[in-house]
């Protein structure tokens, strides 16, 4: 399954209002999806501290079928609420990908793929508006 094929599965008919989910709420509700994922992290972690004698913090955490299923299904909720915030900001998350991987890329003095004229100028605005907000001014997004 492609970006473009989740995304237009996840728009079908009674999983969106007719006129989309608007940011506030997506965001809100990323959050809170978010926070469902890091639960079931935090209560395989705690699982494992309370069974092992060593310092469960420096070993790698080990994951039983049942929780990584719970990951997964938390991971597309995740997913889901993403889809909706990009498209009450018209991106799709293939731009957002790719977006991102050459921020990554600028960041760490990899060659740089180069971005299509839209995503360009996005990348542009999003650079200036991280320039003001690091310069203590008031920024509003």
């Amino acid at each position: 399954m492609t970006f473009a094929d989740y995304e237009e599965r996840a728009r079908f008919e009674e999983n969106y209002a007719p006129e989309g989910i608007d940011i506030r709420y997506g965001a809100l509700a990323l959050a809170g999806e978010a926070g469902e994922l890091a639960n079931v992290v935090k209560k395989a972690w705690w699982s494992q501290a309370n069974t092992r004698d060593d310092d469960v913090g420096l070993v790698p955490l080990e994951l039983d079928a049942d929780t990584t299923s719970r990951i997964a299904d938390e991971a597309g909720d995740v997913l889901w609420y993403l889809v909706a915030i990009c498209d009450a900001c018209g991106v799709t998350l293939e731009d957002v990908a790719r977006l991102n991987i050459s921020k990554v890329q600028t960041r760490y003095g990899v060659a740089v793929e180069p971005l299509s004229p839209r995503l360009a100028d996005l990348a542009k605005r999003t650079d200036a508006v991280d320039a003001l907000a690091t310069s203590g001014r008031t920024v509003v997004r």
